[in-house]
């Protein structure tokens, strides 16, 4: 975007110059290498982009994978009623 601008107002200064100047074969040279130039531009910048993402997935991936897990629960042979009875298991229940 910021590269096409500059490129419009140049080519519009160019245009604007009288020709004694800036001859206008030389306007010609400069927007037939402009227009190459602008793609470049976007290009490297898009590819920057592209590499900074993929980068950041790297570090995601790394990151995740180095999780500690959780604790194995323990589980008792409690009937229902005894469970829901329980000090430990109501005091974290929560009721809606």
């Amino acid at each position: 975007m910021l590269g096409s601008l500059v490129f419009c107002i140049s080519t519009v200064f160019m245009f604007l110059l009288p020709s004694s100047m800036i001859k206008p074969e030389n306007v010609g040279l400069t927007l037939s290498y402009g227009l190459p130039l602008n793609g470049v531009l976007f290009w490297a910048i898009y590819m920057s982009c592209f590499v900074e993402n993929k980068m950041v997935s790297v570090e995601r991936i790394k990151q995740f994978t180095n999780i500690p897990s959780k604790e194995a629960w323990e589980i008792s042979n409690l009937t229902f009623h005894e469970l829901l009875h329980s000090t430990h298991l109501s005091s974290q229940m929560v009721y809606l």
